[in-house]
């Protein structure tokens, strides 16, 4: 970065953000930047949040800051020591360095070409002079389609496509949009697609204007992925906290068995699996809801409960879909720092209760840094909850917790109370790929949930195969002490290396480091796939099977001999 340069002078930090999202939810094959700071402001987290690299390519370096508005040299000039007066540091481009504007094309008609051998789907991130040439380039070579995209915060951003295979981003800043000498007002955004009889379509007039700020959930990595950019045959995917041993045989076994059967719509009702949670548990089958994974029972008590302007109350970092849902319902999202130990502090999320809280998000134990709230502290919190606050207790990871002192939320469900607790078949029962949760609540929740939630939300090979899990509960103790002692063979790695982690009471360890990127990539080399956080100093490896600890143990000696200090 040159000195005294703003990577976000063009654009925001909250813009930046948006660009980034479009681009991560667009899921292009790699990503193309000029080497403008401004541009790798948008480009890199991008790259990063893709699981890639961002291909840095001079010839989309920044041109000026009009030449494609029809300025003379001299008028750029001018607005160049604009620019420099604005925002204090001289602008790069032709107007420091004498690039002539043939220069400029005959460069960027380089990439041009370039972006089109690649072929694939590139996202571009560059400069409007830049990307009206890389348009004019394109012209004629394939179906064009070109605007501006109005963003939330009064900014624009500006795309174009070529074909299938390209895409382009740029963003402009509204302030110096209006600010600078020769700037003109851009016109209002439109994303058009020519159907069939040339019909135009405006997607920002159908599309809520209250989504445009919203991030989709970007997954991790797939061993595909990996495999392919590291290069190695063996990869260990350890970032999604999954089971590495898979159903249990006798819910592989009534699988099979329902596989003929499958031109039936499912048990609507769920009545099979509720009965059996209802006699496990002794809570009544009219307070025990199924759904379509837990993620969806948040969402269903989100719906159903949360209005415009509510607060929504959550430890953070915690489960990343808690302040996704505050946005979904026009909530305010209320985060509250975890303690000094990683743990959610509850007397905290007491204090930052309002009487305009209506939801408050607890992960026990937390996701993704593994700790635990006591029983002690747990029951003071309970006493002390106002009840105008329905209560969610998000115990995903329950059944890994060896911990005395971890407090079954059960023991403070009594059916009145707005308290809510879910739980999962998707981690130490090993169904995530069927997606099936369920959670206790009072039965007029339960009502609630089933007029919002969608007819047969639950299939049938999901269900018969949680039923039948519940029913191997030998395994689940298996499963349990291997996960435990995978853990304390890693926690002796990071011992070894000096790595600060929180002791876990799931399959996972968060560990911080001041190098979160390079240390990821670096894994990545070693053929380890680790959960990464953007910009947050820490990452999240997963407990695999004893050949995953040898691999992942190595992979961090290794990346700690290159690197040094994590």
């Amino acid at each position: 970065m040159g000195s005294g340069e703003s990577p976000l002078t063009l654009a925001g930090e909250r813009q930046a953000r948006e660009c980034v999202a479009q681009i991560v939810a667009w899921r292009p094959d790699r990503v193309l930047s000029s080497p403008s700071p401004r541009a790798l402001a948008v480009a890199e987290p991008a790259a990063d949040r893709l699981g890639g690299v961002v291909d840095v390519w001079s010839e989309l370096a920044e041109c000026d800051f009009g030449l494609a508005e029809g300025l003379t040299y001299a008028q750029m000039e001018a607005r160049g020591l604009a620019l420099r007066a604005y925002t204090g540091f001289e602008p790069p481009g032709s107007v420091l360095t004498g690039e002539s504007e043939r220069d400029v094309r005959e460069r960027v008609s380089r990439a041009a070409r370039r972006v089109v051998a690649l072929g694939g789907r590139c996202a571009i991130v560059t400069h409007g002079g830049v990307m009206r040439i890389l348009l004019e380039e394109w012209a004629g070579m394939a179906p064009q389609q070109a605007g501006e995209m109005a963003l939330s915060n009064g900014a624009t951003l500006e795309f174009a496509s070529v074909g299938e295979g390209m895409t382009l981003v740029r963003g402009i800043a509204k302030r110096e949009r209006d600010s600078l000498p020769g700037c003109h007002e851009l016109p209002r955004a439109r994303q058009s697609l020519k159907r069939d009889g040339g019909v135009s379509v405006d997607w920002n007039s159908l599309i809520r204007e209250d989504l445009a700020g919203l991030s989709p959930y970007v997954p991790g990595l797939r061993v595909s992925q990996v495999r392919e950019r590291s290069g190695r045959e063996n990869v260990h995917k350890l970032s999604s906290n999954e089971c590495p041993y898979g159903p249990v045989p006798r819910a592989i076994e009534a699988m099979n068995a329902v596989l003929p059967h499958l031109n039936r719509y499912s048990d609507g009702a769920i009545s099979a699996l509720r009965c059996k949670l209802s006699v496990r548990h002794g809570i009544p089958v009219e307070q025990i809801a199924v759904t379509n994974g837990s993620n969806e029972l948040l969402r269903l008590v989100a719906q159903v409960v949360v209005r415009p302007g509510d607060e929504v109350v959550y430890p953070w970092p915690s489960f990343v879909v808690y302040p996704m849902l505050a946005d979904i319902f026009g909530a305010v999202r209320v985060p509250v720092p975890l303690d000094t130990e990683s743990r959610i502090d509850l007397d905290a999320i007491l204090a930052t209760i309002t009487p305009r809280t209506r939801l408050v998000f607890l992960c026990n134990p937390n996701n993704p840094t593994g700790t635990i709230y006591s029983r002690e502290a747990f029951s003071a919190f309970m006493d002390d909850l106002p009840d105008h606050v329905v209560l969610v207790i998000d115990e995903a990871y329950i059944e890994f917790v060896t911990d005395t002192a971890f407090p079954d939320g059960l023991q403070w469900f009594d059916g009145k109370r707005p308290v809510v607790v879910t739980r999962t078949f998707s981690k130490i029962y090993a169904l995530a790929g069927l997606r099936i949760g369920y959670g206790f609540m009072p039965e007029p929740l339960v009502e609630a949930l089933a007029k919002v939630r969608e007819p047969f939300n639950v299939n049938t090979v999901a269900q018969i195969a949680a039923y039948y899990s519940l029913d191997d509960e030998q395994e689940v103790v298996r499963r349990r002490a291997e996960n435990q002692e995978q853990k304390t063979y890693l926690y002796g790695c990071f011992d070894r290396l000096g790595l600060d982690y929180a002791p876990s009471q799931t399959n996972f360890v968060y560990f911080k480091t001041d190098r979160p990127v390079e240390v990821f990539e670096a894994l990545l080399e070693e053929g380890v796939i680790v959960r990464d956080f953007g910009n947050q100093p820490a990452l999240r490896v997963g407990i695999g099977t004893p050949e995953d600890t040898v691999a992942t143990i190595t992979a961090f000696e290794s990346v700690a001999a290159r690197l040094g200090a994590f």
